[in-house]
């Protein structure tokens, strides 16, 4: 029997169509919306890969926290455009009309945040600092943004890290998305963010303001840790000492330098071994400064003046802490500087023991060979000439 001969039949199929379709429509769209929701979807697309493994290793990706939980704005008809957007982001990379690193256009908002904290409730201590709190209703009834301090929670800040341009993108997998979220400078707030900001807003710097109880850490409370223990724990872990004491210097000091971990990866080498910091930034910091101003107990026990040599002689970096035979005094009042930049007193060896050079003076008054630098220093040329086991003995030994 044909279909316009049992108009009863046909109705019935044209209702059955009907709601299948009610029923089919709507899951195919959510099918499609929870495939582009889906964070594994980033990493099927090269670009997104540093994005994705970097989310991967992070606490929002161990927690399961999708993409879009951060990135969707709230709202029926933003969640309408984002879902376009999306199909249009996947358009412009097939055809790769994009701009590497990546970068969003905008602002995670705290909306977004507070889908799942509750800042009315969240007063933080850190489980590696519990001394400081953080009271995050104060910032927020100050409208300071959670991404202004939380910029690199799920990815690590990569864009401003300089590893995720088109020609990285091969390079990414699971290891080096974990090791670009291994250094917390880059994924937890740090002290010196908190600092600039509270001192570009003209907030409280005092101490107590964040560290309520005033406690000092356990190593600090060591019987010798101010004349001794704390410049060997400063040698170890000096990035950490900054952590605090770089916000009580009345400038920054800046000597530190990235250490490359991710260039075992990227570059596949092994990054190089850069010198200590120590002595450039116990003389930059004008908290340890002024501190090593003061002569130590140390130095004014009886019998120093002849013992301190073979104290010296075992330990010359302590020493140079403090002391520079290369240091000379700045023009109109400078403070005394050297190759390690500034120091803090002009006391050397040789205030006490002059050199053998002023046995002639012939080189002072320019009946010299050869041109000599000003001021006066060492340079390897020196010992075509002179005997450096000699000279070594009161210079330092030039490698």
């Amino acid at each position: 029997m044909s279909y316009n001969n049992n108009p009863i039949k046909g109705k019935k199929k044209l209702l059955t169509t009907f709601l299948m379709s009610l029923w089919l429509v709507p899951l195919t769209i959510y099918g499609g919306i929870k495939v582009v929701d889906y964070p594994g979807r980033c990493a099927l697309c090269h670009s997104m890969k540093p994005e994705y493994y970097t989310w991967q290793a992070s606490t929002h990706g161990k927690a399961e926290v999708s993409c879009v939980s951060c990135h969707s704005p709230q709202g029926i008809s933003n969640i309408i455009k984002d879902k376009l957007r999306s199909f249009k982001q996947i358009y412009y990379t097939v055809t790769n009309n994009y701009t590497s690193p990546i970068r969003i256009i905008y602002t995670v908002q705290d909306g977004a945040c507070e889908r799942c904290h509750d800042m009315n409730k969240r007063l933080i201590s850190p489980s590696k600092a519990p001394d400081l709190k953080v009271p995050h209703k104060v910032h927020k009834e100050a409208g300071i943004l959670c991404s202004k301090c939380h910029a690199g929670t799920a990815h690590g800040n990569i864009p401003d890290r300089k590893v995720s341009y088109a020609a990285d993108y091969k390079k990414w997998n699971e290891l080096l998305g974990k090791s670009m979220m291994s250094d917390p400078r880059y994924v937890r707030p740090q002290m010196e963010t908190c600092m600039r900001c509270h001192t570009l807003r003209k907030a409280t710097l005092k101490c107590k303001s964040c560290h309520p109880s005033g406690k000092l850490p356990a190593t600090h409370k060591n019987s010798d840790f101010r004349n001794r223990s704390h410049g060997m724990m400063a040698k170890q872990g000096l990035e950490e000492c900054n952590s605090c004491h770089g916000s009580m210097s009345d400038k920054p000091v800046e000597v530190f330098k990235e250490p490359e971990v991710f260039k075992q990866f990227l570059n596949e080498e092994v990054p190089k071994k850069q010198p200590s910091p120590l002595i450039p930034y116990a003389r930059g910091n004008s908290f340890c400064r002024n501190c090593h101003a003061k002569r130590p107990p140390s130095h004014i026990v009886p019998g120093y003046k002849q013992s301190h040599g073979e104290s010296a002689s075992k330990d010359k970096t302590r020493c140079a802490v403090c002391h520079d035979n290369n240091a000379v005094s700045g023009t109109t009042g400078a403070k005394p500087v050297s190759a390690y930049g500034e120091t803090v007193t002009l006391v050397g060896c040789s205030s006490c023991h002059p050199s053998s050079h002023s046995d002639s003076v012939q080189w002072q008054k320019g009946y010299h060979p050869y041109p000599i630098p000003t001021p006066p220093r060492l340079t390897r040329s020196c010992y075509s000439c002179h005997d450096e086991t000699k000279c070594g003995k009161c210079h330092d030994v030039l490698k």
